[in-house]
């Protein structure tokens, strides 16, 4: 055996592997390939298809369907305006044949609707056979998901290429033109509806799009030249002679052989390239080595968070509304409450020696849990803060951020975004105390702050742990066709973190700013003159490429961060939505509290 004779079946192999990356694929292309025996090549397509529907895999069932229709389509194209350019010739060449090969057109075209007609249906009722869980995942939640888009460009993609391997020379540019507007249009078309929707929803959407649609270019880039030195170099010119004119007129007539040699040589260089490309990707996207998990030999954080969050009677707070609360309810709450306040501060001093990562969703049952725990040390605040004891008041908000580090430290990523939203609580509550402090209350506290904050873990490190965590618990599956954190939710989960440690600088900063002022008589000259005596070192900002804003200006001064859009406006006050949402203005640290 040489060369020659195995260079047409390792084509095929690359050309089918960059097309179709799956059985599922191999087998719709096989079904679409001819004319005879439509249902039952067919038919073994839909049985598996209705396999996959109790079990939920929605994701798979249309990335599948979506791959047999556009190889379906690619090929019903090819063939009707194949027969379309024969019934064309036969006219002018005035044949006898004109009318078979006008029929023919006709019932190609014919039979390819009533198979549309029937697999759209038949795609209807999986749908319905579905769990409802997994419908969500078709629904604006998912935020129009990678692999749907994937599935549609690589269709515009896979319509063009069967066209430029087996249409004729007028009718590649028609079917090209034709099914990659189309396919690309209807892509446009929803991204448009989404963007109408919700504004808010706009970051989230294309994230997962443009990823998916390179990922599917990719595919369709390697295919193209694929296919067309395939058919360039004989080897599809060598196939079985159709049964008809129409068919006969798909096929390639045989080229010469330097024309044949140049071909193969370029088929293997493009077979090359298209191996050294898939083995990097899937390479860079092997599973990391995960590391043993370590179990608890005693009390541990989490578990006794959990437990005590039961222990709370909020019968003088309905509904943990602590805001809505009078601060003679936070009082007859905390008296109520004393024992199981003192177990959340005994927890909060426990150690993380294991966290519960079993379920990627545990954060939606661990959060109401937290966030009830962080309205309670919240309430204890409001209380104090009635009785004017407003460092026993900053201290139960400091503990609302402790709260939120436990919250987040060993966990997944939605795990430190939920810590980040709890923490808020404590922000809020901290920067309306701070005022009203004296020195040694300032020094207290930010010594206590500064202490909850460094014990925060780094971002990295929880996205780190993510990764290795998600790629150990999911299957190569649900790799392949649900993204968990596209790159737009990787924006949303770092800007809230930014957000949670530009505050706890904030304030921090804006502690040891007024202590200094409080002892001195005057504002510092600058951040650095407050270490190490009033701050252990200068805090960063994070929106930043430095350490945080200030400016003294006689004997008033001004702090703050850059915000999100990190530009210094000159100490521009807004409102917090409009500085983390928005990207306007810069940050206080008592952003939270200006309306």
């Amino acid at each position: 055996m040489n060369a020659a004779t195995l260079m047409p079946p390792i084509a095929l192999l690359i050309v089918v592997s960059l097309l179709l990356p799956t059985a599922f694929g191999l087998a719709a292309l096989w079904a679409a390939r001819g004319r005879a025996g439509w249902f039952w090549r067919w038919a073994p397509l839909v049985l598996g298809l209705a396999v996959l529907a109790p079990l939920g895999a929605i994701e798979l069932i249309v990335l599948f369907g979506a791959q047999a229709a556009t190889v379906m389509s690619g090929l019903a194209l090819a063939r009707i305006f194949a027969a379309r350019a024969a019934w064309r010739r036969a006219q002018r060449e005035n044949s006898e044949h004109a009318t078979r090969a006008r029929s023919l057109g006709i019932q190609f075209r014919l039979r390819e609707a009533l198979w549309g007609v029937l697999l759209a249906a038949g795609a209807l009722a999986l749908v319905r056979l579905a769990p409802p869980q997994a419908l969500v995942s078709l629904g604006f939640s998912s935020m129009f998901p990678p692999w749907l888009v994937a599935g549609l460009v690589l269709g515009a993609a896979t319509l063009a290429a069967m066209q430029l391997a087996l249409g004729g020379a007028r009718s590649e540019v028609r079917v090209l033109v034709f099914g990659s507007v189309t396919l690309i249009a209807g892509i446009a078309l929803l991204a448009c509806l989404i963007w109408a929707v919700d504004s808010s929803e706009r970051m989230i959407f294309w994230g997962p799009l443009l990823p998916g649609a390179a990922g599917a270019a990719l595919h369709g880039l390697l295919l193209a030249p694929g296919l067309a030195l395939a058919r360039g170099s004989g080897w599809m010119s060598r196939a079985a002679p159709p049964a008809d004119a129409s068919v006969a007129a798909l096929a390639t007539p045989a080229r010469s052989r330097s024309t044949q040699t140049a071909a193969r040589a370029g088929l293997g260089m493009v077979a090359l390239v298209s191996a050294w490309i898939l083995v990097s990707v899937y390479w860079t996207v092997l599973p990391p080595q995960v590391p043993d998990v370590a179990t608890a030999s005693g009390p541990n954080a989490p578990d006794e968070l959990q437990r005590v969050a039961s222990l709370f009677n909020w019968a003088s707070v309905p509904k943990q509304d602590y805001e809505a609360a009078t601060a003679q309810d936070c009082r007859t709450f905390t008296r109520q409450n004393a024992e199981a306040l003192a177990a959340l501060r005994r927890a909060l001093e426990l150690p993380h020696t294991s966290v519960d990562l079993t379920d990627a969703y545990a954060w939606l049952t661990r959060y109401p849990e937290m966030h009830n725990l962080a309205c309670a040390l919240a309430a204890e605040g409001k209380a104090w803060e009635g009785d004017g004891n407003d460092a026993r008041a900053a201290s139960s908000y400091i503990a609302v951020i402790r709260l939120a580090n436990a919250n987040a430290n060993g966990g997944l990523m939605d795990d430190d975004l939920q810590g980040d939203g709890i923490a808020q609580l404590g922000i809020v509550g901290l920067a309306r105390i701070i005022p009203k402090l004296d020195a040694d209350e300032l020094d207290a506290l930010a010594r206590e702050l500064e202490q909850a904050a460094a014990a925060r873990e780094p971002y990295n490190v929880v996205v780190e742990r993510d990764r290795t965590w998600r790629f150990a618990a999911l299957s190569w599956i649900e790799h392949l066709t649900h993204h968990r954190h596209p790159v737009a939710h990787m924006e949303v989960f770092a800007n809230a973190r930014k957000c949670y440690e530009a505050h706890v600088n904030l304030l921090i900063a804006e502690m040891a700013v007024r202590r200094h002022v409080l002892i001195e008589g005057a504002p510092p000259d600058a951040l650095e003159s407050l270490v190490p005596e009033y701050l252990s070192q200068v805090p960063e900002d994070p929106y930043g490429q430095g350490p945080l804003v200030y400016h003294r200006q006689g004997d008033t001064y001004s702090l703050y961060s850059v915000g999100r859009n990190g530009v210094d406006d000159g100490g521009q006050r807004v409102s917090f939505d409009a500085a983390i949402w928005e990207g306007k203005g810069d940050l206080f640290f008592d952003a939270m509290n200006i309306p």
